[in-house]
């Protein structure tokens, strides 16, 4: 079941890619298959990737798997987005019911959120789309700024570094 859903979304890749410069780099895909109890709480307001920097993460693709849905577990997404949470003026959230055998695609940046789950369970497998390169360099980025920010909390912030992105030399 897993290498049909791997070969579905590379061919929903392609398909995609041939429309969107952006998309033809996304050239690799990840997944999870995540299942919500009765009556579970949801998952919080999120990105999926960065919407300002460049990021790994290009596409979301989401499948559901519900026979029994009864309500509740709705994917709200807030298309539009211009980076700014704190100002949702204009922004009309959509509501996507779960429904089985349902496939909903959307660009990774948006923001999105699953609300409470109903009284059946809820079952999703969600593929990531991503540019390897831009992932490698995003992940880089994390791993300095916490090196940074770990240094700071340990006193470390009167040491002044220079030199390169291939690291420093502290004075």
């Amino acid at each position: 079941a897993t290498a049909r859903h791997a070969r579905a979304m590379r061919a929903l890749r392609a398909g995609l890619a041939t429309a969107d410069d952006e998309l033809a780099r996304a050239t690799a895909c990840s997944f999870q298959c995540a299942e919500y109890a009765p009556r579970a709480r949801g998952y919080v307001r999120h990105r999926d990737a960065a919407p300002t920097r460049p990021s790994g993460r290009k596409l979301t693709a989401i499948y559901y798997l519900n026979p029994d849905w009864s309500g509740g577990g709705e994917l709200r997404l807030w298309p539009h987005d211009d980076g700014d949470q704190e100002d949702d003026a204009g922004r009309q959230e959509i509501a996507i019911a779960p429904l089985d055998d349902r496939l909903v695609v959307f660009r990774s940046s948006l923001e999105h959120l699953v609300a409470p789950n109903g009284d059946a369970p809820r079952l999703a497998l969600t593929t990531w789309f991503y540019d390897k390169m831009e992932l490698a360099l995003e992940l880089m980025l994390e791993h300095r700024r916490l090196a940074d920010d770990e240094a700071t909390e340990d006193g470390g912030d009167d040491v002044v570094v220079q030199g390169s992105s291939s690291g420093g030399v502290a004075e």
